[in-house]
């Protein structure tokens, strides 16, 4: 079995959501698929209709965020603003 396998995922605009599962369920490899960094073997990623393939950066200016699972990425900024230090400053949430 390959991890992740079949996904169909959907997010409207504005909402937040958390990944979680066991190890080895595919969370890091969904996660590179979804931001661009890794190229699907099937299937395709499209964020609002346009298509994020071996490249991040359309998925992050299409809004897609990605927070690692770290206490503490920067250490000395609050946890909004560990939420967007990749965010361009008119795409952060005020």
């Amino acid at each position: 079995m390959r991890a992740p396998d079949n996904v169909t995922f959907s997010v409207p605009a504005g909402e937040v959501h958390g990944l979680v599962g066991e190890n080895g369920a595919g969370k890091f490899t969904f996660r590179a698929v979804a931001s661009g960094a890794l190229v699907p073997d099937s299937g395709r990623v499209a964020i609002i209709g346009e298509q994020t393939l071996a490249d991040t950066e359309p998925a992050r200016r299409l809004g897609l965020a990605i927070v690692r699972q770290e206490p503490a990425l920067i250490p000395g900024l609050t946890v909004a603003e560990n939420l967007c230090p990749g965010v361009p400053a008119g795409q952060r949430p005020s």
